[in-house]
């Protein structure tokens, strides 16, 4: 039972340290942008992994509507921006 435990302990660990790798990978193309003043093509493909648009929650409305929208940004596990937008 112990053997097990600080094996699942070594796994959390070797994430969590995998995480900070990423972050920090991130961290370092973020730099490169500090003074940008319009986004372009190469910084989005630079920072940003995938964009996953969902089926807005009522089709019938055409204003006022809400689409959920994911922006998932590379070597970032978790997801940091996840809003329902108002169209």
């Amino acid at each position: 039972m112990l053997t097990t435990k600080i094996s699942d302990l070594q796994n959390r660990l070797l994430e969590q340290e995998n995480s900070v790798q990423g972050i920090m990978r991130f961290f370092n193309l973020v730099r490169r942008y500090t003074e940008v003043t319009e986004l372009n093509t190469e910084i989005v493909n630079d920072l940003i992994d995938t964009v996953v648009v969902h089926a807005p929650e009522n089709k019938q409305k055409k204003l006022n509507r809400k689409q959920k929208i994911e922006i998932n940004f590379r070597f970032i596990k978790e997801n940091w921006f996840d809003k329902n937008l108002s169209l």
